[in-house]
């Protein structure tokens, strides 16, 4: 059995670069398991996919632990606010990394020992798609490098798209980036000692606890603003005072109440809350307010 993880944040196609490989598993004849896990509002919060592929029947249900391949969208998700992106593999776990960095520079700065493959995806989708949606090229990146069909890739690539309304020629581009980052990866061999070792559970007994526990109170003093939901962010809003009007239409549609007014009228950001979603870029009537990539120590 194969099994991959992908790790992201949310915005970045994770869940729908999943149903592509699964996919073109399936077209490649394989029984096939894909699934995510993330919770509510996560745009620029880390989620996580998991995908077994076998020409056997799949048993196992849920988490992978142990996979035979990593794939992690976003390089920071290594680190150590990554929400875990390694604590689940081996040694021997094939680690592909969206990143500008070299596998040298990754392996050194995070102690990874395991066999480290990278390639620039984000640039890759800016190159043929403008934009950096990475889904289609994680997508095309991870097939190659677990071993399936180009034609089945771009099949599947077809049908996930055309079932959200994609046109045609926004299609084509998508095609292509996944080819490229297909041709952009080497197709490693999975050794015996890879395999996955499911885990196997015995019946849990669950206590009763009462309904307020279910709810979305909060029960401690503090415990909201104590989240700092900005250390999601890849990116961050940064805003031109020149061109800044002082609407205010940033600080009313931000859904995480990160921008507040100063004494001279001016948005301000507070990052520890801000994830980064994009929202005061694209309310912003004058403009003034771009996206930078953050930078994280």
């Amino acid at each position: 059995m194969i099994t991959v993880t992908l790790f992201g944040r949310g915005g970045q196609g994770i869940k729908s670069a999943a149903h592509v490989i699964s996919t073109a598993a399936f077209l490649d004849g394989n029984y096939v398991q894909d699934q995510p896990l993330y919770g509510a509002e996560r745009r620029g919060a880390p989620i996580s996919a998991y995908i077994r592929i076998s020409k056997h029947p799949i048993l196992a249900r849920g988490y992978v632990w142990q996979p035979l391949f990593l794939i992690v969208a976003d390089d920071s998700l290594l680190g150590a606010n990554g929400e875990n992106a390694m604590q689940d593999i081996t040694k021997d776990t094939v680690i592909l990394v969206n990143s500008t960095l070299s596998a040298e520079q990754l392996a050194s700065k995070y102690s990874i020992p395991n066999k480290i493959l990278v390639a620039d995806l984000s640039q890759l989708a800016m190159d043929v798609l403008h934009r950096r949606m990475v889904s289609v090229a994680v997508a095309g990146a991870a097939a190659k490098l677990i071993g399936l069909d180009i034609e089945n890739l771009k099949q599947a690539v077809a049908l996930e798209l055309k079932e959200i309304g994609i046109r045609d020629e926004e299609l084509a581009r998508n095609i292509q980036l996944a080819k490229n980052a297909y041709d952009a990866i080497p197709h490693v061999e999975a050794q015996p000692n890879l395999q996955a070792q499911e885990r196997v559970y015995g019946m849990v007994e669950l206590q009763y606890h009462g309904p307020k526990l279910s709810t979305c109170t909060i029960t401690a003093v503090g415990n909201a603003s104590a989240r700092r939901t900005g250390d999601w962010s890849l990116y961050k809003p940064q805003i031109d005072y020149e061109k800044c009007t002082k609407c205010m239409i940033c600080f009313i549609y931000c859904p995480d109440s990160a921008i507040s007014i100063d004494k001279d009228s001016f948005p301000v950001v507070d990052f520890n809350a801000c994830k980064g979603c994009d929202i005061c870029t694209t309310e912003c009537p004058p403009q003034a307010i771009t996206l930078v990539k953050r930078t994280r120590r």
